[in-house]
């Protein structure tokens, strides 16, 4: 009998991805850059399991599938909102309560899974109307055809953005047309994996990852990277064919799913502690270098405690519900 194929790798380079990540949101060096490409990695990740099972069922099958996902996402994304309900409700208070700033909130949160507080929320709606959206697109068109469209999509942003300075509007890069290309990408992986051959992919992912250094380097954050599809393309390759495998794959899928939304509120708590004990405000654009990196190390061994701790709290019957948290 044939053994199962792991994808161990994938699970490893998420977790990598999402450190990185919280890098980013504090202005680390380095991680700033290797940061970009977790969404669009975790897009294709997202795209390649949901499919794997997705194919394999009939239509009342995957209509309960794609119910299931989005239902998943949907409860983490409202947990980890009344996690940061805190903040939401200082910044209400500090604005006195004007009326048009907590309509504002609330057409963010509803409409882009996005407010000051937790500006990373968008994500998780994004995955929930992405994945929507392709699985339609799929009754109906050739899959070819939707990683055209999605690549349309994301070089247009690649355009957009930088030259009319797009705020959070349905043309910026925190959208659910972004998911488009890469749940797509995940899906053509998961299809053709065995038929899927990228010639020199070692040497073509470190030429792709040196011109990406160069893009960010000239444009910064201010554009999504012309090179960055084809490194996620080339990186998700290299996992997926990996034989790489390690011990409790499976926590390090959760523990890649919790960092995400879980930095948000481990950066605002490290950032109090930190500001009180250099007794002045933390800014992590002007900062220097060890109050940069203190934070962030201060915020990682945050997620992490509070990631065990959970884990550990789940086994409670009672704090069951704490499963939604990852």
């Amino acid at each position: 009998m044939k053994s199962r194929k792991n994808y161990d790798l994938i699970d490893f380079i998420k977790v990598v991805l999402a450190l990185s990540i919280v890098g980013i949101h504090m202005n680390v060096p380095l991680l700033n850059w290797i940061g970009r490409i977790g969404v669009p990695f975790f897009f294709s990740a997202s795209g390649f399991f949901f499919f794997k099972k997705y194919d394999k069922e009939d239509s009342l099958g995957q209509i309960q599938l794609l119910k299931n996902y989005c239902l998943r996402i949907f409860r983490l994304w409202i947990f980890w909102i009344i996690v940061n309900s805190p903040w939401l409700l200082l910044d209400v208070w500090h604005s006195h309560f004007k009326m048009i700033l907590l309509i504002g909130f609330w057409l963010k949160l509803i409409l882009f899974g996005w407010i000051e507080v937790f500006p990373i929320g968008w994500f998780l709606i994004a995955s929930i109307f992405g994945m929507i959206i392709v699985t339609q697109l799929l009754k109906c068109v050739e899959l070819k055809y939707i990683i055209l469209l999605g690549l349309i999509i994301e070089v247009g942003l690649i355009i957009y953005n930088p030259i009319l300075d797009a705020g959070l509007s349905l043309g910026s890069s925190e959208t659910a047309l972004r998911t488009i290309l890469y749940l797509a990408l995940g899906c053509m992986f998961a299809r053709y994996e065995m038929k899927i051959k990228i010639p020199h992919a070692r040497p073509l992912f470190f030429i792709l990852l040196f011109l990406n250094f160069i893009e960010f380097s000239l444009f910064n954050e201010k554009i999504v990277n012309l090179s960055l599809i084809g490194l996620v393309i080339v990186l998700f390759y290299l996992a997926m064919k990996s034989g790489f495998s390690m011990q409790n794959a499976t926590n390090m899928r959760k523990l890649s799913t919790y960092i995400y939304p879980a930095q948000s509120i481990a950066i605002q708590l490290s950032v109090w502690v930190m500001s009180h004990l250099i007794h002045k405000p933390i800014d992590f654009m002007m900062s220097g270098l060890f109050i940069i990196f203190s934070s962030f190390i201060l915020t990682i061994v945050l997620i992490f405690v509070s990631y065990s701790l959970i884990r550990r709290m789940m086994k409670v019957s009672r704090l069951e519900w704490l499963k939604y948290s990852m």
